[in-house]
C-alpha cells in the first residue's frame, strides 16, 4: 500500500507529492519570473522552485534555510527533481499512460483506510492543515501514479534514463 501507520507518515507523504504551495518568500517579481529550466517546451520559474521549498517547510519545520549555501544546495535538489517530473510527466502523455479516476479513487480509499479509516472529512482537514484541497491532492496523486506506471514500463523495456537526457 501507499501508507502505512499515522497521520504524520500521511502528511510526509502527502508533502511528497506537492510541488506547489503558497508562495512565502518575499522577492522581486523579476527574479521570482527569471526561467531556470525549460523542459519540452514548459519553463520552470525560480518562483516554482521557491513555492516547492515553501511547501515542503510546512510538513518539515526543522528544516531551516537560512544558510546560504544550504539554500543554495536545495534550490538544486528542487530544481532537478522538478525537471524528473516534467520530463516523466512528458514521456507518460508520449506513451499514453493514464491512471483513470477509478484508479484514483481507490488508492484515495486504500490511504485513508490505512491511515486508521479516516473519514473523508477527516481527509480533507488534514490536507487542509497541509495547504491542500482534494481536487489539488487527487491532480497530484494521479501524476504521481501515472508516473509509477511509467517507471514500471520503462523498467519491463530496461530503458534506460541517462543523466544527459535530463540534462
Amino acid at each position: 500500500g501507499f501508507l502505512m501507520g499515522n497521520k504524520n507518515r500521511l502528511t510526509v507523504w502527502i508533502v511528497g507529492l506537492l510541488l506547489f504551495g503558497c508562495l512565502a518568500v518575499a522577492a522581486s517579481a523579476e527574479t521570482l519570473e527569471r526561467i531556470v529550466a525549460v523542459v519540452n517546451g514548459e519553463i520552470i520559474l525560480y518562483g516554482d522552485i521557491l513555492e516547492h521549498i515553501d511547501t515542503a517547510q510546512k510538513g518539515r519545520p526543522s528544516l531551516n534555510l537560512q544558510d546560504p549555501e544550504l539554500k543554495a544546495k536545495v534550490e538544486r535538489e528542487v530544481l532537478q527533481t522538478m525537471i524528473r517530473q516534467r520530463w516523466t510527466d512528458h514521456e507518460a502523455r508520449r506513451m499514453k499512460i493514464v491512471a483513470a479516476k477509478s484508479e484514483v479513487d481507490k488508492t484515495i480509499e486504500d490511504i485513508r483506510r490505512e491511515n486508521g479509516g479516516l473519514t473523508q472529512e477527516q481527509f480533507e482537514l488534514l490536507l487542509a492543515r497541509d495547504g491542500m484541497d482534494m481536487k489539488k491532492f487527487r491532480e497530484k496523486l494521479r501524476q504521481e501514479m501515472e508516473r509509477k506506471k511509467l517507471m514500471e514500463r520503462v523498467i519491463r523495456s530496461k530503458v534506460v534514463i541517462t543523466e544527459s537526457q535530463i540534462d
